[in-house]
């Protein structure tokens, strides 16, 4: 693992006299990175890079087909880290069109308006998009979640989202969806938590900071979420559920 925030760094530079194939992960987190050509160009330096985070770059101006043009045959990166950079969907999705193997992605606090385009991807396991300014979880169902199949963690804490999906409208889609966090949200009653107790796959909840639970006790919060949400087996990041403690 290489890392080197907050150094500066506005391009890759020549690497051709370094050696640097057994690198796999590369943290650049907190420098003035702000041409997409250059990450393209760090692709190409790192042949085996998997991980590579990009946090509080200057990476604010969307993604041009030309900016792609240089891209490695193959992209390996499964991990990619691009919090606080205010990139914008349409260069969301061609990078995800270019990252076929990727895993895991981390946009947190990068102003991302509501979604009015649809992102898909077929690997995407775990996806972080808290702290945004989105407030329609219907739509980010409609254009995102419905095309990530293999979604397991979904993270919209601190994102003013109002509404839990229905499962009853066909347009859900989301089989694997293991994990979600929506603390800190506008959700505003009991009816959208009911709603999450016919998520299929849906097992750990956060669910803390939001308006309509203010009136109740710690205690009183937890049993109420654990009595209403029987498919929930770890609430707000505690020990697994007990048999007594569900009873």
């Amino acid at each position: 693992r290489l890392t080197l925030n907050a150094f500066r760094i506005e391009s890759v530079g020549d690497c051709s006299g370094l050696t640097l194939k057994n690198i796999s992960e590369l943290d650049l987190t907190d420098n003035l990175i702000s041409d997409w050509s250059e990450v393209v160009n760090i692709l190409n330096a790192f042949p085996r890079l998997t991980f590579l985070n990009l946090s509080n770059n200057l990476l604010n101006k969307p993604i041009q087909p030309e900016n792609l043009d240089n891209r490695p045959n193959s992209i390996g990166m499964k991990k990619l880290v691009l919090n606080g950079n205010r990139i914008d969907w349409s260069s969301l999705v061609l990078l995800m069109e270019n990252m076929d193997q990727l895993e895991e992605l981390h946009l947190s606090t990068n102003l991302l308006a509501e979604l009015n385009q649809i992102v898909k991807h077929d690997r995407l396991r775990n996806l972080y998009l808290s702290c945004n300014p989105l407030t329609d979880f219907e739509l980010i169902n409609k254009n995102l979640i419905s095309h990530c199949p293999r979604l397991e963690l979904l993270s919209l804490a601190e994102c003013p989202i109002h509404k839990v999906p229905d499962l009853n409208d066909n347009s859900f889609c989301a089989p694997k969806l293991q994990c979600l966090n929506v603390s800190t949200s506008k959700i505003g009653s009991w009816k959208d938590v009911d709603r999450l107790r016919n998520y299929p796959s849906l097992s750990e909840l956060r669910i803390q900071g939001c308006q309509f639970l203010d009136g109740y006790t710690e205690h009183e919060r937890r049993m109420l979420l654990i009595a209403r949400l029987s498919n929930v087996q770890v609430l707000n990041g505690g020990d697994r559920i007990s048999s007594n403690e569900r009873e």
